[in-house]
């Protein structure tokens, strides 16, 4: 578990009601061997650095109560006032920045129900969320930055884009409010042609997530497609798709409610301890699991991509993505301005707002 706290003095303590009334809290300090064995009311933690500060909580089940009992009281529901529309996005640099800012503007073109963006903080520049109040202010969305430091117990990556591929997946239940039922992830390089509404509104049949399949018409591409042949191909067997990774929507309630989080990341600790697994870590994981932790299968026309799809889907596409493709160089920004005529109207609006800095574009090296 992970808080946000400014540095200073704090107290711990259990809350009020059937935490207080079922458990002892016995220490939280950074000794995780704390030989006390007394249930205390509080304790004092000591934030003294901007890097945190790491404690380990010990409780303990009062005897006089069974433990299905703990497990078995109603929760009272906390009201909070949440957007109807929650998406969440990932950027890293200044190409996926810019990206990211038409991402955002598509979405709240079409979508007519409220939105708010879940931004994950650790890898944005101070220029782009400096940006944010006035984007927010000009078409009216919500944002919240969202922080989370990579567990120390958890393998890390050593690369930057694959350290985001595992933000993208392995922390979903601990990143966003426990309020929140409903979240779609959206890549930063993709733009909206729909209203987001339908997908957050999906039956996704009990599943805790739904992605798209990938895509399977553009038939020269046959020869690349990895998930047909070799270990993929074992995986899958014939009753199992491979699903893309770009657009997921994600049920947090049955997320949380059978462990998906704890599946994943154990999962993960597994097949990461291979430095040949998990390629493409954020849709290897959950495709490689799926027989654990099912996939809805969300309608083919929810995503579009060049690499996979024929041309003449396109013009069905809900969502249209600049997916990398084996066979070219291509930089994104110049794909984006071939394949999508209102981009240019995009990048143009959001450079007026930002009066020459907010959407100023280049490929990156």
């Amino acid at each position: 578990m992970q808080m946000q706290l400014s540095p200073g003095e704090w107290q711990l303590l259990l809350k009020k009601g059937s935490s207080k009334d079922y458990y002892d809290l016995l220490s939280a300090n950074d000794n995780k061997y704390d030989a006390n064995d007394e249930g205390i009311e509080s304790t004092q933690i000591l934030v003294s650095s901007l890097s945190g500060t790491v404690i380990h909580p010990r409780i303990r089940k009062k005897d006089k109560y069974p433990l299905d009992d703990a497990f078995s009281t109603p929760i009272k529901k906390i009201k909070t006032s949440n957007a109807d529309i929650n998406v969440f996005s990932i950027a890293s640099g200044h190409t996926y920045e810019n990206l990211m800012s038409i991402m955002m503007l598509s979405v709240k073109k079409h979508t007519k129900k409220p939105v708010k963006f879940w931004l994950l903080e650790n890898f944005l520049s101070t220029h782009f969320t400096e940006q944010l109040p006035l984007m927010a202010e000009e078409y009216g969305f919500e944002y919240e930055l969202v922080r989370y430091k990579w567990p120390l117990w958890l393998r890390m990556q050593s690369q930057l884009h694959r350290s985001v591929w595992g933000f993208k997946i392995l922390f979903l239940d601990a990143l966003f409010p426990a309020s929140l039922e409903k979240v779609i992830f959206v890549d930063a390089d993709q733009i909206a042609r729909t209203d987001l509404s339908a997908l957050a509104n999906l039956d996704l049949e009990g599943a805790a997530y739904g992605f798209p399949p990938m895509c399977e018409s553009r038939d020269d591409m046959e020869g690349y497609r990895f998930w047909k042949q070799g270990y993929w191909k074992e995986v899958l067997q014939e009753d199992l798709k491979y699903h893309i990774s770009a657009l997921y929507v994600v049920d947090l309630k049955q997320f949380r409610r059978n462990l998906v989080g704890d599946r994943l990341r154990t999962h993960y600790q597994k097949l990461s301890s291979d430095p040949n697994s998990l390629s493409n870590l954020d849709q290897d994981l959950p495709n490689n699991l799926q027989r654990q932790v099912p996939i809805f299968s969300l309608p083919q026309d929810w995503l579009w991509c060049e690499t996979w799809c024929s041309a003449e889907l396109k013009n069905q596409a809900k969502m249209i993505d600049l997916c990398n493709d084996p066979t070219s160089s291509e930089g994104k920004l110049q794909r984006a301005r071939r394949l999508i005529p209102e981009w240019e109207g995009y990048s143009k609006e959001l450079q007026k707002l930002g009066k020459g800095h907010l959407g100023t574009f280049h490929d990156e090296l």
